[in-house]
């Protein structure tokens, strides 16, 4: 008979690099070259971080003769950084004399990406419309080394929310922070999502955005006409409406040009420049309008207001076009012929 032989396949095992919470087997395997069945019993040992683990067989087994049998490692590092252990190997053959030892090396790198904001819900609940505002986020890391690689958009919100920070950049244990910009152009919520990739391990993070916007919007008819009749002043008024969130805030009325047609009289309320018009309220402005010829006139009423809306076009400030037309004066016969009848000489008639 040949002398007992136990053989390993391996003297180490080399996992590489794993993103943390992945994990990777492998294995090798033991041979019995021999006529006798040998017991194995198999220890891990200096695995601080119990980053490896014996999947199979169990710590006490048993190997047929002239057989093998596979030891399965599992490594799961709990973190970034290099990890390492030593799995040893003790066969005992049923020869009563023959025994074997080995220790195998067990390697393995651990990446983890522990870059995070600190919310993944960032809120701003009353922007003014029109005006660029800011708002910072932090991020925090366990480390040095994370990074956001680079981001998308998810949705469209026409351009009214944007992330201002280039990419990559890494985020620190004692925090980087961020900056989103902010230019609505209505009011009401604008909701914007990223997607936010990480190194290492090509992690992602979603992060929400949200914001509230918040202005007066001023409503107001397009045109007013004006007809006269019979060289007649006309005194009309003209509605203002607040449609916004805010108090509307009407600081100059003006006729572009001033002309000695148009003229302006004063506010229904008897408020005087600046008029406030408070959230869904109107108030209106009086126009005197008093013809000088028969040609037909338009002019501009013109409103400066704090309406900072953009998306219906720029309301600030804000024109109403006057059109101003005197009608002739027409005369009418009663009877368009005139009959005197017979009349006695040195007498008189009149009629119509």
């Amino acid at each position: 008979l040949k002398q007992t032989k136990f053989l390993a396949s391996k003297d180490k095992i080399d996992f590489g690099e794993i993103c943390y919470p992945d994990s990777r087997k492998d294995s090798l395997i033991v041979s019995n070259h021999s006529f006798y069945d040998t017991d194995m019993s198999i220890l891990l040992s200096a695995n601080f971080d119990n980053a490896f683990y014996i999947v199979s067989p169990s710590s006490i087994s048993s190997i047929s003769q002239c057989d093998s049998n596979a030891i399965v490692i599992k490594f799961a590092p709990p973190g970034n950084g290099p990890y390492s252990a030593k799995l040893s190997i003790v066969l005992s053959s049923k020869d009563g004399k023959t025994t074997f030892t080995k220790d195998i090396d067990l390697l393995g790198q651990g990446n983890k990406s522990t870059a995070r904001p600190e919310t993944n819900l960032l809120v701003l609940d009353s922007i003014q419309c029109g005006v660029v505002t800011s708002s910072l986020l932090k991020w925090i890391a366990d480390d040095n080394n994370s990074q956001v690689k680079n981001y998308s958009e998810l949705l469209d919100d026409k351009g009214q929310i944007s992330f201002e920070t280039k990419t990559p950049f890494y985020v620190f244990k004692t925090g980087t922070s961020t900056e989103f910009k902010f230019m609505l152009s209505d009011t009401g919520w604008v909701t914007q999502k990223y997607r936010f990739y990480l190194l290492p391990c090509n992690l992602d993070t979603v992060i929400t955005v949200r914001a509230y916007g918040i202005s007066p919007i001023i409503t107001v008819p397009d045109s007013i006409h004006f007809d006269s009749f019979c060289n007649q002043k006309i005194i009309d008024t003209i509605p203002i409406k607040n449609t916004g969130n805010a108090t509307l805030i009407v600081s100059k009325s003006v006729i572009v040009s001033n002309p000695t047609e148009v003229s302006i009289l004063g506010w229904t309320s008897g408020k005087s420049e600046p008029v406030s018009i408070p959230i869904g309220k109107s108030d209106s402005i009086i126009v005197q309008f008093t013809p000088n010829s028969l040609t037909p006139v338009s002019y501009l009423l013109r409103l400066d207001n704090n309406d900072k809306t953009t998306v219906r076009g720029n309301k600030n400030p804000v024109n109403i076009l006057l059109v101003g037309k005197k009608q002739s004066e027409e005369i009418l016969l009663k009877n368009p012929i005139i009959d005197f009848g017979k009349v006695c000489i040195n007498t008189k008639k009149d009629t119509l």
